[in-house]
């Protein structure tokens, strides 16, 4: 998240109105903290939490003043994420179909996944999707999913299976994922 802070409620000038001051940063501060005005702009990567420190330095072009502001970054739970999961797979009728379904969480929590379809013989076990469909099941069909890290953190996503029929071509009964 984006961070700003009013360095003028921070400063006193008897001469001059503090939001005409000169604002600078001292060397060392992380490249995501910038000073536009007389705000102090923080903008720390995804992930990042902890505390830093950063000198200010004041000028009202005749003297100045410098200090040091100590800031917290508070830790946030993010949801989950997958990677390599398509929104749309072709199933072929007597064919069997699994999918691993890979969960990346940034604070590394473990994650479960929740399923919800009308496909009666479809089946999750851990982070595998399987299914061998049969010619009653040709069609489309929406499963959603639900990925919870334990913590609040969640993704839905859908993915729709198009089951086709056997062409009759040869496979392997038990293929490896």
């Amino acid at each position: 998240d984006v961070g700003s802070f009013d360095l003028s409620e921070m400063v006193f000038d008897p001469d001059d109105p503090v939001k005409d001051l000169q604002y600078s940063m001292g060397t060392g501060a992380p490249e995501w903290c910038s000073i536009i005005g007389h705000f102090l702009k923080v903008e720390p990567p995804t992930n990042w939490s902890g505390t830093f420190d950063v000198t200010i330095r004041v000028s009202d072009g005749l003297a100045s003043d410098m200090n040091v502001i100590s800031l917290f970054i508070e830790p946030v739970n993010d949801p989950p994420t997958v990677s390599d999961l398509l929104s749309e797979y072709e199933v072929v009728v007597d064919k069997p179909f699994l999918l691993r379904i890979s969960i990346n969480d940034a604070e590394g929590d473990l994650t479960t996944i929740t399923m919800e379809t009308e496909l009666e013989r479809l089946t999750l076990t851990g982070d595998i999707l399987s299914f061998v469909p049969y010619s009653e099941d040709l069609g489309d069909h929406v499963v959603d999913l639900t990925i919870s890290d334990g913590n609040g953190g969640y993704l839905n996503r859908s993915i729709l299976l198009k089951v086709i029929d056997n062409s009759g071509d040869l496979f392997f009964s038990s293929p490896t994922i």
